[in-house]
């Protein structure tokens, strides 16, 4: 639960960042450790919280919230 508590603050932080443009930067090390935190230590499914649906639909909002002329290395991963 600290994980998914965790990546929570993390894209309410990218959601703020991306309604200011000077601050829309500082979504591509928090997209980096969105992802990660994703990828690598949450599982597959939390009852209630996380199903593999889910995981698309945050994965869509991170992308929508980074500048993708900034950071094309990052979306094709």
């Amino acid at each position: 639960m600290d994980r998914i508590d965790e990546l929570g603050g993390i894209f309410t932080e990218m959601v703020e960042n991306d309604g200011t443009f000077a601050a829309q930067w500082k979504n591509i090390p928090l997209g980096h450790k969105a992802f990660a935190l994703m990828k690598d230590e949450l599982p597959l499914r939390v009852e209630g919280e996380l199903t593999p649906y889910t995981r698309i639909v945050l994965l869509n909002k991170m992308m929508s919230c980074m500048p993708e002329r900034d950071c094309a290395r990052f979306f094709l991963k």
